[in-house]
Formats: structure tokens, C-alpha cells, sequence
């Protein structure tokens, strides 16, 4: 609207529903993030029968370098998007940072899997 073009453009709106990205179906979204360890089970979507497993536990330490400080914000198990016929999974997780302009001043980051577990 006029006043978001005003003050807050090009930034998201303060009202802003992240729900706004989410792209699976009501029954598949989960109330928070993922920890790793859930099961799974999925059926009648694989020519191989019914896929039966146990997401991995990662434990991951995220590091950004921004204008010469160090910021280390948390990281999400967000997405798991299931390819069943192909027999595999892509998790992706997610970090939130506040940088501002300071984005133009990102000078490396680094992402460290301490841990890798599967049961």
C-alpha cells in the first residue's frame, strides 16, 4: 500500500506472514522447525512399495563473517522435499541474519557439520 511504499519499501511489510512462502499442502507443514530423528513414512507415491526411514541428526555451526565481526546465527531444519521413486530426500536449513547494507559487506561464511547421525 501507500504507506509501506513510503516508509518500508523495498523491505517486507512489518505484518509480513512468512506462511507466505511455505508451498506444501496444510497436511504436510509442521507446527515448528524440524530436529532431525522424526520418522517418516510415505506410501503409495514409490513403484518401490512403501518407504519407511528416520530423518538424520546433523549438528551444524554456521559462521559469518560481516564487516570484520563475527555473527553466528542459528540454523533451521526448514524443508524436506521427498523424491520417492528416486529413493532420496534434500533437507535444507535456514539462517536469518540482520545485516542491512551491511549485506555488501559479507566476507565469507562458513557452515561445519559436527555431527551426522541416521538410526
Amino acid at each position: 500500500d501507500e504507506a509501506w511504499q513510503k516508509k518500508r519499501a523495498p523491505y517486507l511489510p512489518v505484518d509480513f506472514n512468512n506462511r507466505f512462502f511455505n508451498t506444501a499442502s496444510p497436511d504436510l507443514i509442521c507446527g515448528g522447525y524440524l530436529q532431525g530423528g522424526e520418522p517418516v513414512t510415505i506410501e503409495n507415491m514409490s513403484e518401490h512399495g512403501p518407504l519407511n526411514f528416520t530423518l538424520p541428526q546433523c549438528e551444524l555451526d554456521l559462521k559469518i563473517q560481516v564487516g570484520g565481526n563475527t555473527e553466528t546465527p542459528p540454523l533451521n531444519l526448514e524443508t524436506v522435499f521427498f523424491e520417492p521413486n528416486q529413493e532420496r530426500f534434500t533437507v535444507t536449513w535456514r539462517a536469518a541474519l540482520m545485516c542491512d547494507k551491511k549485506a555488501l559487506k559479507v566476507e565469507q561464511v562458513d557452515v561445519n557439520l559436527n555431527r551426522f547421525h541416521v538410526e
